[in-house]
């Protein structure tokens, strides 16, 4: 069996992480729905259906446009598989953020909590959010960092969020 490259580690390396990340989303949503049926602390607010809504579906085509703009995006590499093109990383909704998927599984966990008023769920969302955001988004960046150099480095101080 041949071994990978240390670009090509990286590079699953990242998606490895990016995984878990998600898939901290789908434990808030189970986490959050069962607490909310076994102790039912409901929420309610003026236009709170309507917000859940809006929240989900900004969530799902913030994600939707990541994932297209991303696979568009990928870098074109050399005989080596050394990447040649660099300039990837800023388009789509990579200008304004550079984890727009997180955001929109944000928002599509938030909107549903919104959606049912469900508390348990609003706090799993929030806590869900912030280990992705400052665990592992974090590691990722390492790599990427590592991987690209000063041109992920100029783009993570270009795009803050």
């Amino acid at each position: 069996m041949a071994s990978l490259d240390p670009k090509q580690a990286s590079g699953r390396k990242v998606h490895e992480l990016l995984a878990h990340s998600y898939l901290i989303y789908l434990g808030s949503v189970v986490v959050g729905f069962t607490a909310d049926l076994i102790w039912p602390l409901k929420f309610s607010f003026p236009h709170q259906l309507e917000l859940g809504m809006v929240a989900i579906l900004v969530g799902t085509i913030l994600a939707v446009w990541a994932q297209l703009s991303s696979k568009r995006g990928a870098p074109v590499r050399n005989a080596a598989g050394e990447s040649v093109e660099r300039r990837h990383f800023a388009f789509g909704p990579y200008i304004f953020t550079r984890t727009p998927t997180q955001y929109g599984l944000f928002f599509m966990t938030l909107g549903l909590a919104f959606l049912y008023g469900f508390t348990f769920m609003l706090g799993s969302s929030v806590v869900a959010f912030l280990l992705g955001k400052f665990f592992f988004i974090r590691k990722e960046e390492q790599h990427l960092a590592a991987k690209y150099g000063d041109a992920f480095l100029d783009y993570k101080k270009r795009v803050k969020l």
